[in-house]
């Protein structure tokens, strides 16, 4: 599979095997990387995360951003999935991951265009609609992450945005807006 990215190339191989093996991604240079961690198994009872997405420009104008995946893990699963992205601090240039669907294949070259280091791909994510607005069903008790990347095209450049915001950023019960005030810093072991 050739990435449309930059133009490096990507293979992605799972070498999972019947007896449930950890899959593995590979890079057309043969780099080898392991797959990142497992996702913790959901045990809280559904709640609703609503919100909205939008950016203010510099000129005062608010846009709202349709289109955008809005995904939500545990604060333990963010964590761990960060620490092993700063593990193999290359791997993001060489590979990405997918487990096995064209679903998650896709999306894992979409967080990849956003320089984005994840990982697994959340169980419970949804889509803004054109008002930037969402609802997210979920079973991820608090503390927890929630992950979105934008893009948008101005004057023949591209601005990308990615966010992380913890759950302590709630400005209400299940109410999340995303914006530029908590976009996403990259750690400085990242960069």
């Amino acid at each position: 599979m050739k990435s449309l990215i930059g133009c490096i190339p990507i293979i992605l191989v799972l070498a999972a095997t019947a007896q449930g093996q950890t899959p593995t991604v590979r890079a057309e240079d043969g780099t080898i990387f392991p797959a990142p961690p497992a996702l913790s198994a959901v045990t809280a009872a559904e709640s609703e995360l609503s919100g909205q997405v939008f950016i203010s420009t510099n000129g005062g104008e608010s846009v709202k951003l349709g289109g955008v995946v809005v995904s939500i893990y545990s604060k333990k699963d963010f964590d761990e999935q960060l620490a092993w992205a700063n593990r193999y601090p290359d791997m993001h240039t060489k590979a990405v991951f997918a487990d096995g669907t064209l679903e998650s294949a896709l999306l894992a070259l979409s967080l990849r265009a956003h320089e984005w280091y994840l990982f697994r791909p959340a169980k419970y994510r949804t889509q803004t609609d054109a008002d930037g607005k969402f609802v997210l069903r979920h079973c991820v008790s608090i503390p927890f992450v929630v992950v979105a990347c934008a893009e948008r095209d101005v004057g023949g450049d591209t601005e990308y945005f990615k966010w992380a915001v913890s759950s302590d950023e709630l400005i209400g019960p299940g109410r999340l807006l995303l914006t530029n005030g908590n976009l996403w810093k990259r750690p400085a072991s990242m960069q």
